[in-house]
């Protein structure tokens, strides 16, 4: 919980409002459309991509994703093999 009086006679920033704002449209609008059930791990796992996506670093994560699923396919190779 956050004690407002004693942040803002501290001078912090206070913006639950901007906050709240950026939730709705980053959350809700994805996760809340009609019919949609999700389940947490399945629900996590899109919001990732979409902070990923609004971040503008798709193309690193990508790059990243792809020598990560490469290096697992390669060492699950050997494991077959050996």
């Amino acid at each position: 919980m956050m004690n407002y009086k004693e942040c803002l006679a501290r001078g912090f920033p206070i913006s639950t409002g901007a906050i709240e704002n950026a939730c709705g449209h980053f959350v809700q609008s994805r996760m809340e459309r009609n019919g949609m059930r999700w389940s947490l791990k399945g629900a996590k796992n899109m919001l990732n991509l979409r902070a990923v996506n609004k971040n503008k670093d798709w193309d690193i994560y990508m790059r990243y994703y792809i020598e990560k699923r490469q290096l697992v396919n390669q060492t699950s190779h050997f494991k077959d093999v050996a």
